[in-house]
């Protein structure tokens, strides 16, 4: 048989000392070396087998510390050491860098604080170094010798009585055994136990306890007292913001949720076990009869030889884990504990610190880098090792800055981000359950009084009420068995007309209850590998389904009695689970502390319309906000698939006019511009019809954005908030959409007003753009000769009137201009001011013709200038086309308007120094 990869030889081992014995309580424990598979020398303490350290245990102790390090970094990595014959003869524990244990209380304080808040740490020390993640690790993996000798901030150490449920039969239980809960149910996993913690560890010795529960108070930890003030959720301030205790347990709490995988968690234990049959013959028939009666789904005959070590582990490991997962997931928290102190529900947490995720998943790719590194330096060696052997040239190999055999596994035994996340929104999705669970049973209760209102003799309960798993139940496997079971109004006579409103009212909300309780069974019967966003959106979409086909009947049928209101109660609960319940926006919202409350009351929010004149403005500006964070082809695409699907003209009606299909096109194609710049660009240069392409835009991009389907997102601006945070009134709006009563009409007429006047925007249509233009238009004119301004205006005169012999078509300005120019004392930008504050805009008109030379004499001016302003290419661009040349001359008179032109000296040439404006933009 072939030695596991990350076992060892005893042959291996150098003995320090001449086999000098470590001290300890309750074996011979030997202090050794040896070279790792990177060559490296590490130190170990070897603890071969005896009567009560036997083959199976010292498996078990290997399998827990490689379950341990596959969740926590600060753990003891334990090897199993076989002989010459592969037969297991011990373990060694690999020595923890600068391990130094707690103080027991008979041991003297050290002096310097630094030392004695190593070994005696304080509580702000104890939130320092996340002793919350050591604490919890105690708890899962049933330690019941986590005495001070054995924990440290550096890590944990001494695996052997860890899943002591089950390894106390293997070894022999303690004395005090016997005056307590039997071991398989004292330490079972209940989520009561997060009430108290760390007080609350079951284990004979803990942290936190005063005295240990076998009275060995010779083991009582130092700073007990500082332990157990860690229930009172003290809190420590960093460069962060304070973390609190329940913020580090809770951390810790979904970080062991989502990075166990089986795949990933058999890989490496392979490693260490290679395919070694499961065989716990070492044991006599007592303690192996002993196992089977009290875990019989592990320990029986016939899986011996049958199955593998690994495969036997792995069943331990999965109960454990799904005893975690029911009572960590489904914890209600608790208003005050008896440290006076309220504990956080776990969704309360998960709703608050949505960044969790992204952070263990950034942790996760950091190891996954390092176990890269790891195995391409083993590759790379063992390829020079073959060219050496067959007389090539030497190869120089740098070693990376990493423990190499720390994290030398297969790929097939790597963090895969994508399962943290199904497995993420696992947890999220049934961490809200009872959100749906009282729903449901509120339309049960209504749908049953109703019924009994209409029937002479009321339902009994049993006749409606099945037996219904708690979260203790190991029986439960899927947060779905929580829910209640359905209402059989099948078989439940009813005394009262066919047509009664109440009758029709309770049928309806029987079938109300069924499709809101049929979403919830098609979601929640997903397994992991199937939960995607798009999942989640289908379930919510079914949700607003079945409150479009059912609500208003339902009130219609109950209008005018005390049912309505009733039904109103349970209409805001459902409404309340329906907003709470979108996965996506749930990603995107920003971090709130723990302990905080709903933060929105989505049943008011969703009564709230979407065309609420605040919501309208939120919606829209976080529509942009949205875009402009999309990629430059992402959004070119969105554009250009809505104006094939929707805006261009269909087969049935080719004389539809769709005459912006290619401008806008050829737009996205060169435009430099920002995607939110360019939307508001194409926004305003377009109407707002009901077949508009800007109609079109906007009902489109809104389903889009509000579905969240494409990634989440952070909205920009001043306040950088993500779209979850913006009052989520943006519910409403989602909620119009999947209802099909989104205004398209009037979203779109203010979101082209949005896309000119706001700031932000500094596309050609923008208001920015225009002031800029007129700014340096003006300073431009004021710079002039007066003579050569006046030539112009004379210039533009004779273009603008006809000849003198056409008397039938004489125009209208002609001598109110030369009236204006003998006022010698107006500015070049006063008299241009006062022109362009009269007369009209079309192309034959006195003030098209001026504006036309200007922009020649200004494009020629530009031309010729070295080092031409920023706004001077603005003036380039309006010259480009005839479209914009008229947007902008229909501006000339609000911005003349606001220009002053009373008289003043006349500027009589070129000049840096330009005469103050007083634009009114």
């Amino acid at each position: 048989m072939p030695l596991p990869s990350k076992a060892l030889r005893y042959d291996d081992l150098i003995l320090k000392s001449a086999g000098e014995v470590v001290p300890t309580s309750g074996h011979e424990v030997f202090k050794v070396e040896f070279f790792d598979a990177a060559g490296e020398k590490k130190l170990g303490f070897y603890k071969p087998l005896s009567s009560t350290y036997p083959r199976i245990l010292a498996e078990y102790s290997v399998a827990t510390s490689v379950f341990m390090g596959t969740l926590l970094d600060r753990v003891a990595e334990e090897r199993l050491v076989l002989n010459e014959h592969d037969e297991v003869i011990g373990s060694v524990s690999i020595a923890i860098p600068n391990f130094k244990p707690l103080q027991q209380w008979t041991e003297p304080t050290p002096a310097d604080p630094h030392e004695r808040e190593r070994v005696c740490p304080s509580v702000e020390t104890l939130l320092y170094d996340n002793f919350a993640e050591l604490l919890l690790m105690l708890l899962l993996i049933g330690e019941d010798d986590g005495h001070p000798g054995n924990v440290s901030a550096m890590g944990l150490i001494d695996g052997d009585m860890r899943l002591y449920y089950v390894t106390h039969i293997m070894k022999g239980g303690r004395l005090s055994d016997l005056l307590k809960d039997a071991p398989e149910i004292l330490m079972r996993l209940r989520g009561s136990l997060f009430d108290n913690f760390p007080n609350s560890l079951p284990a004979t010795h803990s942290p936190a306890h005063t005295i240990p529960s076998n009275g060995n108070v010779a083991k009582i930890y130092k700073n007990y007292a500082e332990f157990q003030k860690l229930a009172a959720n003290p809190s420590l301030l960093t460069k962060d913001g304070p973390v609190s205790f329940q913020d580090q347990l809770f951390h810790a709490l979904l970080k062991q949720l989502i990075i166990f995988d089986p795949q990933l968690l058999r890989a490496r234990l392979e490693h260490y076990f290679g395919d070694r049959k499961f065989d716990y013959s070492c044991l006599d028939e007592q303690q192996r009869a002993e196992l089977k009666r009290v875990h019989p789904t592990f320990f029986q005959p016939e899986f011996e030889q049958n199955e593998t070590f690994v495969d036997h582990i792995m069943k331990v490991f999965y109960d454990r884990y799904q005893q975690l997962y029911r009572a960590a997931v489904f914890y209600p928290g608790c208003p005050k504990n008896d440290s006076g102190v309220a504990v956080v529900a776990f969704n309360d947490y998960l709703r608050n610190k949505p960044s969790a995720v992204q952070q263990i998943i950034a942790q996760a790719e950091e190891k996954n880098s390092r176990m890269d590194k790891a195995w391409k330096y083993k590759k790379e060696t063992h390829s020079a090792s073959n060219n050496s052997s067959n007389n090539e040239s030497f190869i120089h190999i740098e070693k990376p800055s990493i423990e190499i055999d720390k994290f030398l596994f297969d790929p097939s035994a790597r963090f895969d981000p994508v399962k943290i996340k199904q497995r993420y929104h696992q947890v999220w999705r049934d961490s809200l359950i009872f959100l749906i669970k009282d729903s449901l049973s509120h339309a049960k209760r209504l749908a049953k009084e109703l019924v009994d209102e209409l029937r002479i003799t009321p339902i009994v309960s049993s006749q409606v009420e099945k037996p219904v798993l708690t979260t203790d139940d190991a029986e439960l496997t899927k947060a779905l068995q929580l829910l209640d079971s359905d209402l059989d109004s099948e078989s439940i006579s009813i005394d009262c007309d066919k047509n009664n409103s109440l009758l029709l009212g309770v049928k309806d909300l029987i079938k109300f209850r069924d499709a809101l309780k049929s979403a919830a069974f098609n979601y929640y019967n997903l397994e992991i590998h199937e939960l995607t966003v798009e999942k989640n959106q289908e379930f919510c979409r079914l949700v607003s389904d079945a409150i479009l086909n059912y609500e208003s009947n339902i009130y219609t049928h109950l209008s005018g009695t005390q049912w309505s209101k009733k039904f109103g109660e349970l209409m805001n609960k459902i409404l309340n689970f329906y907003g709470n319940f979108n996965f996506q926006r749930h990603l995107s919202s920003p971090d709130s502390p723990i302990e905080t409350k709903d933060k929105y009351n989505y049943a008011q929010l969703l009564k709230i319309p979407h065309t609420n004149p605040e919501v309208r403005s939120e919606a829209i500006k976080a529509l942009f906000d949205w875009v402009n964070k999309l990629n430059k082809d992402t959004f070119n695409g969105i554009i250009s698939t809505i104006i094939a699907e929707y805006y261009s003209p269909s087969s049935l009606n080719p004389l539809a006019s769709r005459h912006r299909e290619e401008p806008v096109t050829q737009y996205l194609k060169v435009s430099k511009e920002d995607n939110a710049n360019k939307l508001a660009y194409i926004l305003s240069t377009g109407g707002h019809s009901s077949t508009s392409l800007n109609t079109q835009l906007i009902k489109y991009l809104m389903k889009l954005f509000v579905s969240k389907t494409i990634q989440s997102y952070t909205v920009g601006g001043i306040e950088d908030k993500t779209i979850g945070a913006i009052d989520v009134n943006l519910s409403s709006v989602e909620y119009a959409c999947e209802q099909g009563k989104f205004n398209e009409n009037e979203y779109t007429l203010h979101a082209i007003q949005y896309a000119k006047t706001d700031p932000r925007f500094t596309h050609l249509y923008s208001t920015s753009s225009l002031a800029r233009f007129n700014q340096w238009m003006y300073k431009w004119v004021a710079g002039l000769v007066s003579s050569d301004f006046e030539s112009i205006i004379r210039q533009a005169l004779t273009q603008y009137e006809p000849y003198a012999w056409n008397w039938f078509s004489k125009k209208g300005r002609g001598d109110e201009v030369r009236t204006v120019l003998k006022n010698k004392s107006l500015s070049n930008a006063g008299l241009l001011a006062y022109i362009f504050s009269r007369g009209e805009t079309n192309d034959s008109s006195f003030n098209s013709k001026l504006f036309s030379l200007l922009l020649n004499r200004m494009q020629m001016a530009i031309a010729m200038s070295s080092e031409p302003e920023p706004d001077a290419q603005l003036v380039l661009k309006v010259a480009m086309a005839p479209e914009h040349i008229q947007y902008y001359l229909k501006s000339l008179a609000d911005y003349a308007k606001g220009q002053s032109y009373e008289e003043r000296p006349a500027i009589t040439g070129h000049t840096e120094k330009t005469d103050s404006l007083s634009l009114a933009v």
